[in-house]
């Protein structure tokens, strides 16, 4: 695979000993699906620079290249969550990032539903969620799954929301009034068509591992599990029912790489790395000057209210 020439010195610190992303050969009638994910990022933003730096170059080097979110995108640093529209600086640097998709987390709601109405309308990329139904609600309806398109490639995305043990997630009631979920497991059942369908499927969640665990034994038809809520860093992809189940931790310390082979309607080779974004030392300067805005919050909202 080519690498430019000032993008190499880079690589090579970043992903030292990654022969995925260095090294790898193109097989022919084959197609190379990048994946960055985080999971859990609960606000913390000082370090949105380096991840869109590291999105930036990728999209450089590799054709196809998706970021995506775990669930729980806010809820967590004050320069998020007490401004008066509180979360939008959030949804303002996923979309710098140019985010693809995020499925919906226990403090989505945290903000009330109409706020996350608003955050939903301003964000460039689709909240997804399948077990969530919102029609006694005023929050507007997620769809349950994405369309990830490579090329003539189409990949299904499902995402999943958990509950507590009240048949909830972890939110206060009050947020969450007029809301109906169904267990996500259960729920995911109804999608196997998706795998029929498309050949390949992932899951965008919200679980926990302890719940992407039963979820892949319940159901096969996953290729891949990217998922949030327990906050569990992993060095190493798990792998059950030979579903991989991956999560990068929380307070975006971390960005996780998936590269996806794909031949025909199949996933024929799936490998992850987990990158410490401390490990980046350049960012984004766009990025990088927002996020000093934001953090120097009373300044920044005198000038642009």
């Amino acid at each position: 695979m080519k690498i430019l020439k000032g993008l190499l010195i880079f690589f090579t610190l970043v992903f030292l000993g990654s022969p995925t992303l260095l090294h790898a050969e193109k097989t022919a009638g084959t197609t190379e699906i990048v994946i960055l994910h985080t999971n859990d990022m609960h606000a913390k933003i000082d370090n949105m620079g380096k991840l869109a730096y590291l999105a930036d170059n990728l999209r450089k080097t590799h054709k196809y290249v998706f970021l995506m979110a775990a669930g729980d995108n806010f809820t967590g640093n004050p320069v998020v969550d007490m401004v008066e529209d509180n979360g939008y600086p959030m949804i303002d640097l996923m979309n710098r990032c140019g985010f693809t998709l995020s499925t919906l987390g226990n403090h989505e709601f945290d903000m009330g539903q109409e706020r996350l109405n608003a955050r939903m309308e301003q964000a460039n990329f689709p909240f997804i969620s399948c077990n969530i139904d919102t029609s006694m609600s005023m929050l507007k309806q997620p769809k349950p799954f994405y369309i990830l398109k490579a090329g003539k490639i189409k990949i299904p995305v499902l995402g999943i929301i958990q509950l507590g043990r009240n048949g909830s997630p972890d939110s206060h009631p009050s947020k969450l009034e007029g809301l109906k979920f169904t267990d996500g497991i259960t729920k995911a059942k109804e999608y196997k068509w998706l795998k029929k369908k498309y050949g390949m499927l992932i899951g965008l969640t919200h679980l926990g591992v302890e719940g992407d665990e039963p979820l892949a034994k319940a159901m096969p038809e996953f290729d891949l599990i990217i998922g949030g809520h327990s906050h569990t860093m992993m060095t190493k992809p798990m792998m059950v029912n030979n579903v991989m189940i991956v999560q990068t931790g929380s307070g975006l310390k971390n960005v996780g790489i998936t590269t996806l082979t794909v031949k025909g309607r199949a996933i024929t080779n799936k490998t992850y790395e987990l990158v410490p974004l401390d490990s980046i030392s350049d960012n984004n300067p766009e990025v990088q000057t927002l996020i000093a805005q934001y953090n120097d919050n009373e300044s920044y909202y005198q000038q642009n209210l």
